[in-house]
């Protein structure tokens, strides 16, 4: 069943805590690590999207899919996986909307990483 994006959860610190065992503190200080270093991830990818640099929009992507997986943001990882397959297969026709997509999520994400 699809998740409704209205609702859907942005950030679950939830799933980083149980994947350190439990331990908030840990998984605060990696939260706040990735809150800085999100910007330059996301400048990164929307540049090699915007230049359509297929290559470099692969790999930023599947980088930032899993960090963003990790840290509990599954709206972020989805929209990069995405960009990830669509890359992969030269699909320049869905890249525009996704790249909306992404910049979207990744401001989402960024508002709430900005709560820590």
């Amino acid at each position: 069943m699809e998740a409704n994006h209205e609702t859907e959860v942005v950030l679950s610190h939830q799933i980083l805590i149980e994947a350190l065992g439990g331990n908030e503190k840990i998984a605060t200080e990696l939260l706040i690590k990735f809150r800085d270093s999100l910007p330059a991830r996301i400048l990164k990818l929307e540049t090699a999207l915007s230049a359509g640099n297929l290559d470099a929009a692969k790999s930023t992507s599947h980088q930032l899919k899993g960090a963003a997986a990790t840290m509990g943001a599954a709206p972020l990882s989805h929209i990069c996986e995405q960009i990830e397959l669509a890359a992969s297969a030269g699909d320049t026709e869905l890249l525009p909307a996704l790249h909306t997509a992404f910049s979207s999520a990744a401001a989402k994400l960024a508002a709430e990483l900005a709560k820590l």
